[in-house]
């Protein structure tokens, strides 16, 4: 059974390198050895941390598993409702949340505590 984090941040991030090696450490942290043991879970945003941390974990063979929201159907509440769904899944994750403390990312820090998901906070500095 492979590990889960969960990436959550800012759509506005740019510091690839930034996201890269907190994930690379973050596998290390967590004792994963090859990354093909590691799923990336994320909100399918097409740029920001979601978008980076899938570059990374295609360039690293991890599996991704990707929660878009539903813009056309829900509109504003599309991303609080796939957070929602995200946190639901009540899978072992642990979440890396990036960036900011942006609505957005709030939100997702409430849900998982919610569903008494275990949240880390990795600062982002220096960046959008």
């Amino acid at each position: 059974m492979s590990k889960r984090l969960l990436i959550c941040g800012s759509r506005t991030w740019t510091d690839a390198a930034r996201i890269h090696d907190e994930l690379t450490l973050t596998c290390g942290r967590l004792g994963i050895r090859e990354p093909a043991e590691l799923t990336v879970i994320h909100g399918a945003c097409p740029k920001g941390a979601d978008k980076i941390a899938d570059d990374w974990a295609k360039e690293a063979g991890a599996e991704i598993e990707r929660w878009p929201a539903d813009w056309n159907a829900f509109g504003k509440y599309a991303g609080p409702r796939r957070n929602e769904q995200m946190a639901q899944t009540r899978r072992r994750a642990l979440p890396r949340l990036l960036g900011r403390r942006i609505a957005r990312t709030a939100d997702m820090i409430k849900r998982c505590i919610q569903h008494g998901i275990t949240v880390q906070i990795v600062p982002m500095r220096g960046n959008k």
